[in-house]
């Protein structure tokens, strides 16, 4: 619980500009998961709940903060923005099955889970680097 309260800490910051406290962000909001997970064996799903709804308030906070503060912003503009992180999560969500995918695969099938793993990450970077 601690840790989920110093997250949402730093993601008012990293509002109020201090971006690089998102780092902070994803430490403490992962970790809490991870505790929480240890704790009572949450699914598959949650995790990739989980992990996409991280991603998106990552995204949404730093497309806030690169709005110009006080201004109107053009409708165009928030379409864009929203549409890259809409392809975000789709992309997040996919590389996370496939990641748990991956997992399932026999350590004899090496080539394949590693093939699936760089298409995953291939996948989410190209999504977060069009969102921005």
């Amino acid at each position: 619980m601690l840790l989920g309260a110093l997250g949402l800490l730093a993601t008012a910051a990293a509002l109020l500009g201090i971006p690089w406290l998102l780092a902070v962000t994803l430490i403490a909001l992962t970790t809490e998961f991870m505790v929480r997970q240890l704790a009572q064996s949450l699914s598959a799903a949650s995790a990739i709940v989980y992990g996409v709804g991280l991603l998106v308030l990552c995204e949404t906070v730093i497309a806030a903060t690169t709005l110009p503060r006080g201004a109107m912003v053009e409708r165009t503009v928030a379409a864009h923005r929203l549409l890259g992180v809409s392809y975000a999560v789709v992309v997040a969500a996919a590389a996370s099955a496939v990641a748990l995918l991956g997992g399932s695969i026999r350590v004899g099938e090496a080539v394949v889970a590693a093939s699936i793993g760089i298409a995953a990450a291939v996948g989410l970077l190209t999504a977060t680097g069009l969102s921005s």
